[in-house]
């Protein structure tokens, strides 16, 4: 992702110091720029509460930094590498990469489903889908008995205008008295044949390429937060390393 950099000028400082004082200036401001850099950090997963709808520990935990060295000057705060993949596109904007959950549903079967949305009957508390549901969507596709899951594009008339749009459904029951209900129009996944069934039961659907606006305002957040520590910061580092 693209980053600003924020710069402290140490030149007016640097002169107003002793010689003792003027040695230690690279420890000083290298010990500040983590300590600065570590606050950034600290707040910005703490705004994760206040601009994320019930952010999962995980998310909380989403921003971390790189410490400087006295020899280099500079630290740098960013979101972690496994969540950068989803936090990028909240602070920049833009379409967002494929989740994990469509990956795991490209080793199941030959469809690729991309922006898939999930339904609001597997959602846990936190609006993620609750854990269970891709184990037994994975045991479900080898169900040969109708009541698994299918993956895949209906066709056909369908109630719910659920007909041609590819992704994820759960397979309701046979036709009474074992009579087949309307056959569901391809292929389950890998080795498994159409089985007819009467309903089927969106879990997953492709709603199309969304693209987010920004709604993390990292860079606001990170500046104003590196503004108002960093003189303190390296005050006390200094004093700290000529005391």
């Amino acid at each position: 992702m693209a980053g600003s950099v924020i710069t402290f000028d140490l030149q007016p400082l640097i002169r107003t110091l002793d010689t003792l004082q003027q040695t230690q200036v690279p420890f000083a401001a290298s010990v500040a720029l983590n300590q600065t850099a570590f606050r950034v950090a600290e707040q910005l997963n703490l705004a994760t509460t206040q601009y994320f709808q019930s952010p999962v520990p995980f998310t909380q935990k989403g921003f971390n930094y790189q410490k400087s060295t006295k020899k280099d000057l500079v630290a740098s705060v960013f979101p972690e590498a496994r969540r950068a993949r989803y936090l990028n596109v909240q602070i920049s904007g833009g379409g967002r990469k494929r989740k994990l959950y469509e990956s795991f549903f490209r080793t199941l079967s030959r469809e690729d489903l991309l922006q898939v949305v999930p339904s609001k009957t597997i959602l846990d508390g936190r609006g993620n889908p609750r854990k269970g549901i891709f184990k037994e969507i994975q045991q479900g596709l080898s169900n040969a008995s109708g009541s698994g899951f299918f993956i895949g594009t209906p066709r056909g008339r369908r109630p719910g205008g659920i007909a041609n749009v590819p992704g994820v459904y759960r397979r309701g029951s046979a036709g009474p008295a074992g009579k087949p209900g309307r056959p569901v129009g391809s292929r389950t996944g890998r080795g498994s044949s159409s089985v007819r069934t009467r309903t089927l039961t969106p879990i997953f659907t492709v709603q199309g390429r969304p693209k987010y606006e920004p709604l993390f305002p990292f860079y606001e957040l990170g500046n104003q937060t590196a503004n108002s520590v960093w003189a303190a910061e390296f005050k006390k580092a200094l004093d700290r390393a000529t005391a």
